[in-house]
């Protein structure tokens, strides 16, 4: 289900940044992040590309109903520091979007954020 070198981790979603509810286990998807820049204007970055989504809700198969308007929690496969990654965001940022990926998507992969990325992002 998920390669050697991959842990699995929960990303929690609201229903309003979950592509209403069309994430489905086995998607790939990508994951955006709203961080404050020091004048206190937001912005919205491009995070992870790639994410693979092993489960919605817990359950490794696609609902019976549309999932529409509710609030998701994808498991997701990753590398250990791609975790880390994502838990530093978390702590950091007002939140993460999702967004689906085609099958046959090329985006390339964002650099790694830190803690001064989040004060200055990258533009």
């Amino acid at each position: 289900r998920i390669n050697p070198q991959d842990m699995a981790v929960d990303v929690p979603l609201s229903s309003t940044n979950a592509v209403d509810g069309l994430i489905m286990p086995g998607d790939n998807i990508a994951l955006f992040i709203t961080i404050t820049e020091k004048n206190g204007q937001k912005v919205i970055e491009d995070f992870m590309n790639h994410v693979k989504v092993l489960a919605v809700n817990g359950s490794m198969t696609p609902p019976s109903a549309p999932m529409i308007g509710q609030s998701p929690n994808l498991i997701v496969a990753m590398t250990p520091s791609r975790i880390e990654s994502l838990l530093f965001a978390e702590q950091n940022s007002s939140g993460f979007t999702a967004a689906l990926e085609s099958p046959h998507t090329k985006a390339q992969r964002p650099t790694p954020y830190g803690l001064n990325n989040l004060d200055t992002p990258v533009p």
